[in-house]
């Protein structure tokens, strides 16, 4: 269970995230939802697409009524992943 920047959002089970270097980025990619995180360092990397996580969910829970199949699905991956 790992708290997310100290904030309200905690990683409840283990995920897997692509890490490549890009000139002199570094892009952490999660596969499962299409999402990534840009950063100089891998750990700005990962805390980007963290972000980028939490605020897709967010997005997706606030048209939750409306949501296509993929998106549906997203949103499922998503709350299994990240608990408030």
């Amino acid at each position: 269970n790992t708290q997310i920047a100290g904030g309200p959002w905690n990683i409840t089970v283990v995920s897997v995230a692509e890490i490549r270097r890009e000139g002199s980025n570094f892009i952490a990619t999660h596969y499962d939802v299409d999402e990534y995180g840009i950063g100089k360092t891998v750990e700005e990397a990962v805390a980007d697409l963290l972000v980028s996580l939490i605020d897709y969910r967010t997005s997706l829970e606030r048209r939750e009524n409306r949501l296509a199949g993929k998106e549906r699905g997203d949103l499922v991956r998503l709350k299994i992943l990240l608990q408030r």
